[in-house]
């Protein structure tokens, strides 16, 4: 009860925030090039498992949403929960590895396809990394690519130096 507590407040919050972005983005109070699809990720510091919001909406986010649009004139539509997705900072890693790699059109296609395949439970997967593991690309991100590089070359140099 105390974690599904935490959860409903801390990612209700950012949901919240997610649909007061979209309202702003469709009515055009913040100016993007395309107003027709808006995907909203939220970033844990934990694995919370949760993947799309729309699995969990009814059981726990719903209530508080609604009440939340109540107070600011907003509707529940204002959020197209297919595609509010719930990432850990490793998920968040892989997707800004492809986001960085990708083109308007292909992160777009990404999301149209990944909503549409979640609709059939056939096909489903509910975790964003999931679907990004299918792409078969190489999604280590480039900074820690970096990071890694760097410290194996560390280490065999220091292994050289102390070779006989």
């Amino acid at each position: 009860v105390v974690v599904e507590s935490a959860i409903q407040d801390s990612v209700g919050k950012a949901i919240q925030k997610c649909a007061l972005c979209t309202k702003a983005f469709r009515d055009g109070t913040v100016i993007v090039r395309n107003r027709e699809v808006f995907i909203s990720v939220i970033v844990t510091y934990k694995d919370l498992y949760i993947g799309r919001v729309k699995e969990n909406w009814n059981s726990l986010f719903k209530r508080s949403f609604e009440s939340f649009c109540d107070q600011k004139g907003l509707t529940p539509e204002d959020l197209n929960l297919e595609h509010v997705y719930i990432l850990s900072v490793d998920t968040w890693d892989m997707l800004a590895a492809f986001l960085a790699r990708s083109s308007e059109s292909e992160v777009l296609s990404f999301f149209e396809n990944v909503a549409l395949a979640d609709r059939d439970p056939r096909t489903a997967k509910y975790q964003l990394d999931l679907h990004l593991s299918e792409l078969k690309l190489d999604l280590f991100p480039d900074y820690l690519r970096r990071s890694f590089e760097t410290v194996f070359l560390e280490i065999i140099e220091k292994v050289k130096r102390s070779d006989p």
